[in-house]
């Protein structure tokens, strides 16, 4: 039942335009607020890609002075405020603490930032205001195979300026007035480490999936793997997908790769250089009714990412029954029981395609690890069990109730 003192909620995270995690959390939450009665507004800072003309760069200072914000809706139907800054090149501008950040803040009743990294919770600080953090990661585990992929200047720039810039944020939050909860047990060693001294304040609260949106069906194919995310993210390792194709197809085991998410394009002249076209599929970004169906034609699920937070595709998959294959990469690691909802691989492509032979050629196995990774979910990343760990943590922040 709705609260009848509702509060002025303030969420603030990346642009609604960059799919992922972040804006899965940022959906749930807000619409999870606005069912207990809150009135929700969502901010968040505007990139080079997304929101340019907002910000005012080293290109446009001259002609520009003044940094702008715009109001939209995104998030399903949601209030949303666009926030420009000063200077982005440095990205840790994004969320530095400005008059249009405080203004859209003292609005507000109660303030939670989302992200990947603790980063967006940067405008609370000045303020001094008790504030919820809901993250995946620590700034370096999240830059760090991004700057991988980047050009030797760009790599240069980042290593020397960027991320201490942003490092210098993380350790600012860390010692502030806000409660941590990362989606994962990985996420908390990962901050843990960076000497956080206030374990108190750390703690999980992972991503729920609703069952009613994905669930099981009878007419996957065997034989078919599947992943889903932004392929062109260096994160997410695809590379070591095609390795896994090549062996498989050298032992001529039946399968078929089918991949979901944008960024494919940028792959399918390697896939045809290696000659694995007959085996490997894109699919595109898929819509959220046929990302069900997607996940519910497969036989098994794959992550082989190098580093992820939670990696939610995961917790879907296994709401679909598959078995999951994972590599070591944190997040995953929660989820993954070892033989027995899947396997936990080393970044090996043999080892992970000995993995998934196993699970192909044994059905009684595949049906085993499908049932587990149903009551995983079922019990684990449920919504009420999301609804208990929010109601508690609202509680020692703000001493009422949600």
């Amino acid at each position: 039942m709705p609260l009848q003192n509702s509060k002025q909620v303030l969420i603030t995270t990346l642009p609604p335009q960059i799919i992922g995690g972040v804006a899965i959390k940022t959906r749930i939450l807000a619409d999870y607020l606005r069912c207990r009665g809150h009135k929700v507004t969502i901010a968040h800072y505007a990139t080079f890609t997304h929101g340019s003309n907002l910000n005012v760069s080293l290109k446009n200072v001259i002609t520009k002075w003044k940094p702008t914000t715009f109001k939209h809706k995104a998030f399903g139907d949601h209030d949303c405020v666009a926030i420009g800054c000063l200077f982005p090149e440095l990205e840790a501008t994004y969320t530095r603490n400005s008059a249009r950040w405080h203004e859209i803040i003292r609005k507000h009743d109660r303030h939670i930032a989302v992200s990947g990294t603790i980063l967006t919770a940067t405008p609370f600080l000045k303020l001094g205001l008790p504030h919820l953090i809901w993250c995946a990661s620590d700034v370096i585990g999240d830059r760090i195979n991004r700057r991988s992929s980047m050009g030797f200047l760009r790599r240069f720039y980042d290593n020397v300026i960027v991320t201490p810039l942003l490092c210098q944020q993380e350790k600012a939050i860390l010692k502030g007035p806000g409660y941590i909860c990362g989606v994962s047990p990985f996420t908390i060693e990962s901050l843990t480490n960076k000497n956080f001294s206030h374990g108190e304040r750390l703690s999980v609260m992972p991503i729920p999936v609703d069952t009613s949106k994905y669930f099981p069906a009878d007419n996957f194919k065997i034989g078919r793997i599947g992943f889903v995310g932004r392929l062109n993210d260096p994160r997410k390792n695809i590379n070591l997908l095609f390795d896994v194709v090549e062996i498989l197809k050298f032992n001529e085991t039946k399968f078929e790769l089918c991949l979901a998410g944008i960024g494919g394009e940028e792959f399918k002249d390697q896939v045809k250089l290696r000659g694995l076209e007959k085996n490997i599929r894109f699919v595109g970004q898929l819509s959220e009714a046929k990302l069900l169906n997607f996940y519910q034609s497969l036989d098994l699920f794959v992550i082989p990412s190098h580093q992820e937070g939670l990696a939610i595709v995961g917790l879907e998959a296994m709401a679909a029954g598959l078995p999951i294959i994972s590599t070591r990469c944190g997040g995953p690691e929660a989820y993954v029981r070892d033989q027995q909802n899947g396997f936990l691989v080393n970044s090996d492509a043999k080892e992970m395609a000995t993995a998934i032979k196993r699970i192909l050629i044994n059905r009684e196995t595949r049906g085993r690890m499908s049932q587990k990774s149903l009551d995983i979910v079922q019990t684990e990343y449920s919504h009420d069990t999301f609804s208990k760990i929010l109601k508690n943590k609202w509680r020692k922040i703000w001493n009422e109730e949600i």
